[in-house]
């Protein structure tokens, strides 16, 4: 099973890898973003929501109906099951853990398939120079159970959780996320069921929402350190994926335009200077389009030539980025860390070659250009994958073959000072700090990468 997730999933939802907008970042639970090819509408807007919400809740209906005829029992996402060998209940706190000293920043979480044991996932640390260090090998197979942990579904934790998505023989309706915690191998995982889950999201201080079918969206966090769980009813979850997007602070969940406190209750307003943990959505709830006049859909009707449009939360609406030349198109666009800047994606073309350019834009039409790449002859749509926290480090994807059946590709990390790296193997988890990182046990040190893409 390859590491990246099929293209046909990434589809799904124009721009959720952030995807950001076409690639807009699908959701799946195989997958950390998504993308589409580069004549779909990129965008991130409610209006891509409501165009999809008509289909969402028919496909909810039809898995409702095969739930019932199947005699599935009621959806319960945080019941323990058992028995299985990599989980049971636990109560207890996680104990602080010790942090090193000397650690850069931050490091990325990798999962992905042993290289000598097909039936084991390892987990790796990456640093910001590429090296990286094998931190847990765990067996796919769960005891007692027709499922197996996939590799290509981890969703780390800002402190020190992974989980770990499962696929079945059964149905594509029955499955499970196995929670484990990176600092303490010794302790015990817990399974969170999951039947017809869409998607899964970690707050930043650790807690673990799902969003399961066929209950229209409902939403359950759980606290996997003491078990305790909170259920948020039905949310109106964020673009075509749906996905749930967190406030950066783990106050609440995104609900239709406003904030469902993680402790349930009643919506509140957003903030204007409220943050987002998903890159899609700027501070406030500020939203991105990425417009083209030849869109079988087009977002910026009176427009003439592509252009990248942020709406505030007031509705106002401002052109950041306008192309004036027709082989320089706008493909994908998210925010910066600070939730008002704007990370921007041109597909430069001349003759067959496409070339990928990466450019910060603090204010409308000032686009400081940060990295490029000359993609291989005959690939094309490239996409701005995962952005580390500094906003330095910009993992590529593009698609090669013909657009009927494209195929998916991990490009290189291109670099903000303009060097290129390759990307390491596997799928990307999620960021922690480097000194909590390198206080977890291992079983191995730090060594040059596995590469995934091809050598820059």
């Amino acid at each position: 099973m390859p590491d990246r997730p099929t293209f046909d999933a990434r589809l799904a939802d124009a721009f959720e890898r952030y995807v950001h907008a076409a690639p807009v970042g699908v959701d799946a639970m195989a997958m950390t973003t998504a993308a589409s090819v580069a004549a779909l509408p990129r965008r991130s807007d409610w209006s891509s929501a409501r165009l999809l919400l008509a289909a969402g809740l028919l496909l909810a209906g039809l898995i409702a109906a095969s739930f019932v005829a199947t005699g599935g029992h009621p959806l319960g996402l945080f019941t323990v099951t058992a028995p299985s060998p990599v989980t049971s209940p636990v109560h207890q706190t996680s104990p602080a853990p010790t942090l090193a000293g000397g650690a850069p920043a931050w490091e990325a979480i990798y999962v992905r398939t042993d290289p000598i044991d097909s039936a084991s996932i390892d987990v790796v640390a990456v640093r910001p120079d590429g090296e990286e260090r094998l931190l847990r090998r765990i067996g796919t197979a769960i005891k007692g159970s027709d499922l197996l942990l996939s590799p290509t579904s981890g969703r780390g934790s800002e402190n020190g959780w992974l989980a770990l998505g499962t696929t079945s023989f059964r149905d594509s309706f029955h499955g499970a996320w196995v929670l484990f915690d990176l600092a303490h191998p010794s302790r015990e995982s817990r399974i969170v069921p999951s039947d017809g889950e869409l998607t899964a999201r970690w707050s930043s201080d650790g807690l673990f929402a799902v969003a399961g079918n066929p209950c229209c969206w409902k939403v359950e966090i759980l606290d996997p350190r003491t078990g305790a769980s909170t259920d948020l009813g039905k949310i109106g979850l964020f673009g075509g994926g749906p996905s749930i997007v967190w406030a950066r602070d783990g106050s609440g969940i995104l609900d239709f335009g406003r904030l469902m406190p993680a402790q349930g209750g009643k919506d509140i307003d957003v903030d204007p200077d409220l943050l987002f943990a998903d890159r899609r959505v700027g501070a406030g709830f500020r939203a991105i389009d990425i417009c083209s006049p030849d869109q079988t859909y087009n977002l910026c009707p009176s427009a003439t030539e592509a252009r990248v449009r942020v709406t505030n939360s007031k509705g106002t609406k401002t052109d950041w980025f306008v192309s004036r030349n027709p082989n320089e198109q706008p493909v994908g666009a998210i925010f910066a860390n600070d939730g008002r800047s704007l990370l921007v994606t041109l597909d430069r073309v001349s003759g067959q070659r496409h070339t990928a350019v990466i450019g910060r834009m603090d204010n409308p039409g000032h686009f400081l250009q940060l990295g490029m790449f000359d993609l291989p002859p005959g690939a094309w749509g490239p996409e701005l994958g995962q952005v580390d926290p500094s906003d330095s480090i910009y993992s590529l994807w593009y698609l090669e073959g013909s657009t009927d059946n494209p195929q998916s590709v991990m490009g290189p990390l291109l670099h903000a000072d303009g060097t290129i790296s390759p990307a390491p193997r596997g799928t990307f988890a999620g960021y922690v700090s480097g000194q909590l990182a390198e206080s977890w046990p291992a079983l191995g040190e730090f060594g040059p990468p596995q590469s995934a893409s091809p050598q820059p």
